[in-house]
């Protein structure tokens, strides 16, 4: 049985979908990501929020410059509040953060982007960190992957099977270089 909270739910589940695959290849419209923030922030059901989060975050990334700067209003307590809470909310928060350009520096925003990989990748997350650079992260230590890494219990000897995905095969290769995990 439908109820009123589904239309949103089953929208923004394909929007997710379509959005990580990019399809199709044009960005959807303003509106969209207008939509998508409203529900992620202001829907009743929690549901209906994380896969609006979901949506939103795996959007392609489009110009600083594409809203204005009254779109998204006075948030930045709650996007510090979300940048600590489930992978889809952190990944929206730092999409947004992207936009507003707060409450984060772009240096910040980089160093966050990267130390969330783990639990976000994708093409938006890649996106992020072209736009930005790569983040130079002071004062914390990378784990060097040199053995099994036990937080992540990856092995840095994995190989890269030629029918991987290339998300699988970048997953791979960020696992060799480094763990994200602080020490």
């Amino acid at each position: 049985m439908l109820t009123v909270e589904d239309p949103p739910l089953a929208a923004a589940w394909a929007l997710a979908w379509t959005g990580a695959a990019r399809l199709p290849a044009t960005p959807p419209a303003l509106e969209v990501f207008r939509a998508l923030f409203q529900l992620w922030r202001e829907s009743d059901s929690s549901e209906v929020r994380r896969f609006a989060a979901w949506a939103f975050s795996e959007q392609p990334l489009l110009s600083r410059d594409a809203f204005a700067h009254d779109t998204w209003g006075d948030c930045d307590a709650w996007l510090e509040q979300c940048a600590s809470g489930s992978p889809k909310q952190v990944a929206a928060a730092l999409v947004v953060a992207w936009y507003r350009r707060r409450p984060w520096s772009d240096a910040e925003l980089a160093t966050k982007v990267q130390e969330k990989k783990v639990l976000w990748s994708g093409p938006t997350a890649d996106e992020l960190l072209d736009a930005l650079g790569e983040p130079t992260i002071p004062n914390k230590r990378l784990h060097m992957r040199t053995d099994n890494c036990a937080i992540h219990r990856c092995n840095p000897d994995q190989t890269l099977r030629p029918f991987a995905s290339p998300r699988t095969r970048r997953q791979i290769y960020d696992r060799r270089l480094f763990c994200n995990a602080v020490l």
